[in-house]
């Protein structure tokens, strides 16, 4: 059966559908035009993280009898295989981006004025663009460390890679905070993120007008400042679990806990994606319990986890690193062509989402085959000579 191969297959559909999320928000936002939340592509950003959180915590639950949570070597492992995951598709990208600084910087100008927050607006004065090519900036982006600066946070014009430091930053935690969910439990897991969070952002501010203590980022490139989504996918991985031990009151509190997470933000939208999300975590409980009255969690599962899904999966995340490669150009021609201011701003945008998506995914599928995923195996062939070298 379907679910009993893949339980996790609706996260195909969802990655694709948060990938389209972000380009049609980025398409609103550059033609001036409004459509619910979908304006907000920093929601689906945010849940990209609950997914994250959750792949993470149910692929080591998954893998504890033969790699131990304790083990150095599992920590390896697991650094091993997100570098070989998000390095290879990355890097390739920053370079060409590095490559466009100076275009790009000009373009993004049109859309986006450098109204800028602290130190980095200090930078701006001096006449210095934050986006003009430096090899600091360079050094900072290959070593994934630029999300712990402010100055070098948002860097980089061409691509919307602050996500991608504060996952890499994640990564470099993540085995901890397995050991400290084991250790503790679920509550004082939920406890001390919200401790974390709510410091984090007394501490610093995020984006234009933001205030706090020791400064403002441009982007929440700072783990601290979105910890908390991260931790909901953990514990919801986490209650599925204790759900399989047939521990249902801690498996309840751990799903209590990643709700109670979600609400650490200015929109409804995300607390009840999450409860959603959660749903389906739960899907093969919730029918049981409920019957007939599961067939909504029933069909949006089977939307998700399709051929469909599974190819935009696959494109999600070089679609969401290129994307603003297209849009940027794509604007700035729309915007000349005869008649086209004529339309409402809603249809611009949809035009301007249609003419990108059309150019940059025929790109990301190339990424995908050609980079990604011989990154993916390079880095599987690593761990199995490793294996054979210990096993000898």
């Amino acid at each position: 059966m379907r679910q009993e191969s893949n339980p996790w297959g609706f996260i195909n559909g969802l990655r694709g559908v948060l990938s389209l999320w972000v380009i049609a928000g980025h398409s609103l936002n550059v033609m001036n035009a409004s459509l619910l939340q979908v304006s907000n592509p920093a929601l689906a950003v945010d849940v990209f993280m609950i997914i994250s959180g959750f792949l993470m915590a149910i692929h080591f639950q998954e893998r504890a009898a033969r790699e131990p949570w304790e083990s150095p070597r599992t920590w390896f492992r697991f650094y091993l295989r997100r570098f070989m995951r998000i390095a290879p598709g990355y890097y390739v990208i920053l370079a060409a981006a590095l490559a466009l600084s100076a275009s790009y910087a000009s373009m993004r100008g049109v859309f986006y004025p450098e109204s800028l927050p602290a130190p980095v607006a200090q930078v701006a004065a001096s006449g210095e663009s934050r986006f003009a090519f430096s090899w600091a900036s360079a050094l900072m982006h290959l070593s994934f460390l630029f999300g712990l600066s402010p100055r070098y946070a948002e860097s980089v014009a061409a691509i919307p890679d602050w996500s991608i430091g504060l996952e890499m930053q994640f990564y470099a935690v993540f085995p901890f905070l397995m050991l400290g969910l084991r250790r503790f439990g679920n509550v004082a897991a939920g406890a001390a993120t919200t401790a974390a969070v709510v410091l984090a952002h007394q501490l610093w501010g995020q984006y234009v007008g933001g205030q706090g203590v020791l400064g403002v980022f441009p982007q929440p490139t700072f783990l601290p400042l979105k910890l908390n989504w991260f931790a909901s996918g953990i514990l919801i991985a986490d209650s599925v679990a204790r759900r399989n031990q047939n521990n249902d009151a801690s498996a309840a509190l751990s799903a209590g806990m990643a709700l109670f997470l979600s609400f650490f933000s200015h929109s409804l939208t995300l607390p009840i994606v999450t409860f959603a999300f959660l749903v389906l975590a739960h899907r093969r409980h919730v029918e049981s319990a409920l019957g007939w009255s599961a067939l909504p969690a029933r069909a949006l599962d089977r939307a998700l986890d399709s051929r469909l899904g599974a190819f935009l999966a696959d494109c999600s995340y070089s679609l969401y690193l290129l994307h603003l490669f297209a849009l940027f150009p794509l604007a700035l021609y729309l915007r000349s062509v005869p008649g086209f201011s004529d339309h409402i701003p809603l249809a611009q945008a949809g035009i301007l989402f249609g003419c990108t998506v059309a150019v940059v995914l025929p790109a990301s599928v190339a990424v995908h085959w050609l980079v990604e995923r011989p990154g993916i195996e390079f880095g599987r062939r690593i761990l199995r000579a490793r294996s054979r070298t210990n096993s000898a």
